[in-house]
């Protein structure tokens, strides 16, 4: 009972594809493509829990003087047409400010996922949201 079982599950996951089969020939010992990719597949997930617990705060710090920034201009360009002005500007950035922390702290997790999703190695640099935040932010030194 528990062999046809076994044979049955064996038969079913190899027709849908979902795990390779070892090879049954001797000379052919080298692993195939699809067993190495399950034996990356725990490091990937410790890696992409890893970011996103980590990545939150980061973003989230590194987020929030450009919300702070780009808002307070914002504020103070729909008061004036001068949005540098710095009698306006000030005021402006000072009332943004816990709006800028609410932004900032809802697009944060998102963006942390984001970012341990799209890396390329686990616990990279990237993947902790160390790399740049949005392509359109200027990157010096590149």
């Amino acid at each position: 009972m528990n062999k046809a079982l076994t044979s049955l599950i064996v038969a079913t996951l190899s027709w849908s594809g979902s795990v390779a089969l070892p090879a049954t020939n001797a000379a052919n010992s080298t692993p195939n493509k699809a067993s190495h990719t399950l034996l990356k597949a725990p490091r990937a997930i410790a890696g992409f829990c890893a970011g996103v617990v980590v990545g939150t705060p980061v973003c989230f710090v590194r987020k929030l003087p450009h919300e702070i920034s780009e808002g307070g201009h914002g504020l103070a360009g729909s008061i004036v047409e001068d949005s540098n002005n710095k009698f306006v500007l000030v005021p402006a950035t000072l009332a943004w400010s816990p709006f800028a922390c609410v932004v900032a702290l809802i697009q944060s997790p998102a963006s942390a996922c984001k970012n341990a999703w799209e890396a390329q190695k686990p616990f990279s640099k990237e993947q902790f949201s160390l790399e740049w935040l949005e392509p359109a932010q200027s990157q010096p030194n590149k």
